[in-house]
């Protein structure tokens, strides 16, 4: 069964991403190690399942992009991802 290849088309909801990686919250479990192609917003990213846990929403599914900075923001910046200001802390006095 060598070069055999499986494909099976899940929906997910992209919770985290970053130029390394990504994180998805899944309804079915995605072995380790296992090859996935995620599309989103038209953009498509490779990467290889490096963990999935079980929570209580569903499977917390993480992936290291193949290519090393495979998202960028300027390309691609999922709609519900908040863009935080930086802000300076002060002393109570």
């Amino acid at each position: 069964m060598e070069g055999m290849r499986f494909v099976q088309r899940e929906i997910g909801n992209l919770e985290d991403i970053s130029s390394s990686g990504c994180r998805l919250l899944m309804e079915q479990a995605i072995p380790q190690d296992m090859i996935v192609h995620v599309r989103c917003g038209g953009q498509e990213f490779e990467g290889s399942v490096r963990h999935c846990r079980w929570s209580q929403i569903g499977f917390d599914v993480g992936l290291q992009f193949t290519q090393a900075g495979a998202w960028v923001r300027q390309e691609f910046e999922p709609k519900h991802l908040l863009d935080i200001p930086p802000f300076r802390a002060e002393a109570k006095s």
